[in-house]
């Protein structure tokens, strides 16, 4: 009797052993495919293609890149001495890959002439081409300037003289003329420095300019 009882005992203990072996079992198991399902969600955020960075429009309030330069410039028109100051204004423009400045200049500037002066004042609209992609030590552009000048002429008063136009002014006589302005200035920056150089020619008072400037940019 004593060992139908032990032999009972026995085998109830080997079935709860069983069932709690079962149940560590089932546990681990359930924990480890929660973890592979973490893991896999984890890999899925990480492999999320990041968005695209969006593009947004310029400021309106952003500044204008204007700049102004002062210049001084000793030269000839059509052979007669002159020298005299400008002033000038431009800001940029976005044309592909172009590096464009565009803008207006004005002046006075004073020539001497036998027997009496004249005295220009040029007010033209102006545009810049810088050239990239030289070796050279300086920053090279081209500019290029057309408008109309206002040419105001004295003479002595005993002489009479013929302008750059092929007007002749008599004796004791003053008056002014409005002519054709077209000039070409190739010209250089000159590094590290707000400093230019360039040297204008063209049609200028009626006769052809030539005129060595240096300049400020400010």
């Amino acid at each position: 009797m004593k060992s139908k009882k032990f032999s009972f005992s026995v085998a109830i203990a080997i079935v709860l052993s069983l069932g709690f072996v079962s149940t560590q079992t089932f546990a681990a198991t359930q924990s480890g495919k929660a973890r592979v399902n973490s893991k896999k969600s984890s890999n899925t955020r990480q492999k999320a293609p990041a968005l695209a960075p969006v593009a947004t429009a310029p400021s309106s309030s952003a500044p204008l890149d204007i700049r102004f330069a002062a210049t001084v410039g000793v030269g000839i028109d059509d052979g007669n001495f002159g020298f005299g100051a400008g002033f000038r204004a431009d800001l940029p423009v976005n044309l592909e890959q172009l590096r464009l400045r565009v803008g207006g200049e004005t002046g006075i500037y004073r020539f001497s002439v036998t027997g009496g002066s004249f005295l220009v004042f040029p007010i033209a609209v102006t545009g810049q081409y810088v050239i990239e992609g030289t070796t050279l030590p300086f920053k090279p552009y081209v500019r290029a300037a057309i408008g109309i000048d206002i040419v105001s002429f004295s003479t002595d008063a005993s002489a009479s003289v013929t302008l750059p136009n092929g007007q002749v002014v008599s004796s004791s006589a003053s008056s002014s003329s409005t002519e054709f302005h077209f000039v070409v200035s190739p010209g250089a920056m000159i590094p590290e420095t707000q400093f230019f150089a360039e040297l204008p020619l063209g049609a200028f008072a009626g006769g052809f300019l030539i005129m060595p400037t240096v300049g400020y940019q400010f």
